[in-house]
C-alpha cells in the first residue's frame, strides 16, 4: 500500500509540474528535465506513467476542455429544462473558444499543441461525442434522414474537427480579418449546418448563442483552471 501511494503521488507531481510549465512557458519551450527536476522525480518514471511530453500535454487539454463544461453545467440548467439541446452545444462550443482564447498562456498552448500529431484525434473523439454519443437515442434538434448511419457520424467529426483545428488557429493568429465573434458564428453555421438541414434554425440558435455567450465572463487563470461567471447587469436609474 505505501508504495502504490508513493506512486500516486509521484505521478501527481509530474503531471502538475506539466502543467504548470506548459502554462507558464508553453509546451514547445518545456523540456521532460524541467518537468521530472520540478517534480523531484526521474524521467523513467516520467516515461512510465505519460509516455511522453506530448501524451501528457493533450491529457492536460483533455482536463481543460471538461472543466470548461463543468464550469457551465449551472448556467446550462434552465436550457437544458426547456430541451434547448442544440442552443447548449453551441454556447458549450464557443465557451471552450472563449476559454482559449481568454489569455496569452492558453493561446500559446493551444497554439503549440494544435500542431502535434495526437490533437486531431482527440478533437475527433469531442466531434464524435457531439454528434453521437451525446444522445442514445439520437440528436434531439436533428431532422437529417443520414444521422442514423454510423458512417455519415463518422465523416462529420472528421470534417468538422479539421475545420475546426484551422480555423481557430488562423483567428488566434489573426490570419482573418474579420471580427472574432462574426468568425465563431461562421464557424458554428457551417459546422452544424451537416446535422441540420433547416439552415433558419441553425442561424437563430447561433444568434440565440452568441447573446448567451456575451452575458457570461470567461477566466482562465494559473495552471489551466477555469471559471465561468455571469456578468452583473447594470441597473439604470432615471433622475
Amino acid at each position: 500500500m505505501a508504495n502504490y501511494k508513493k506512486g500516486t503521488e509521484t505521478k501527481t507531481a509530474l503531471y502538475d509540474s506539466a502543467k504548470k510549465f506548459f502554462y507558464t512557458k508553453g509546451y514547445n519551450e518545456t523540456t521532460i528535465k524541467e518537468i521530472v527536476e520540478d517534480a523531484e522525480s526521474n524521467p523513467g518514471l516520467f516515461v512510465y506513467y505519460f509516455e511522453g511530453k506530448e501524451s501528457v500535454a493533450i491529457s492536460i487539454f483533455r482536463e481543460f476542455a471538461d472543466a470548461i463544461t463543468s464550469a457551465l453545467k449551472d448556467i446550462l440548467v434552465p436550457l437544458g429544462e426547456k430541451g434547448e439541446d442544440l442552443l447548449i452545444d453551441m454556447v458549450e462550443y464557443r465557451a471552450y473558444f472563449e476559454c482559449i482564447n481568454a489569455g496569452p498562456e492558453i493561446i500559446r498552448f493551444y497554439n503549440d499543441i494544435s500542431e502535434l500529431g495526437s490533437f486531431p484525434k482527440l478533437v475527433i473523439s469531442w466531434m464524435d461525442f457531439f454528434t453521437h454519443k451525446r444522445y442514445k437515442d439520437g440528436l434531439r434538434y436533428e431532422t437529417n434522414p443520414m444521422i442514423c448511419d454510423k458512417t455519415y457520424f463518422d465523416a462529420v467529426a472528421s470534417l468538422t474537427a479539421g475545420m475546426q483545428i484551422q480555423f481557430f488557429r488562423d483567428i488566434i493568429q489573426k490570419n482573418i480579418d474579420i471580427p472574432y465573434e462574426d468568425a465563431v458564428d461562421m464557424f458554428l453555421t457551417e459546422c452544424y449546418r451537416f446535422l441540420v438541414p433547416d439552415k433558419n434554425q441553425v442561424l437563430e440558435n447561433v444568434r440565440k448563442s452568441r447573446k448567451v455567450n456575451e452575458g457570461l465572463n470567461f477566466v482562465v487563470s494559473e495552471y489551466f483552471k477555469v471559471t465561468v461567471e455571469k456578468k452583473k447587469q447594470k441597473i439604470k436609474t432615471q433622475l
